[in-house]
């Protein structure tokens, strides 16, 4: 199987088992082991759009993005 970047991301019908797979990990890993990741989008824009009012899935994004260093911008 052909590794596929994913550069954008609409439906988890976009990603194959083994790619969801991986980011379960990498939840994993990020929730055990924070440290490494809390530069990784640093510099980085971020846009939130939320269509459907939910505050906690809002703030849980909002700052999941702001620990890994992005700049956050909410629409």
């Amino acid at each position: 199987m052909t590794k596929r970047p994913i550069h954008h991301l609409t439906s988890i019908r976009d990603l194959t088992r083994e790619q969801r797979f991986q980011i379960y990990q990498r939840a994993d890993d990020f929730r055990a082991n924070p440290g490494p990741y809390s530069s990784h989008l640093a510099g980085k824009k971020v846009l939130l759009a939320f269509w459907d009012p939910s505050s906690r899935t809002e703030d849980s994004t909002w700052h999941a993005a702001r620990d890994c260093g992005a700049i956050i911008k909410s629409i």
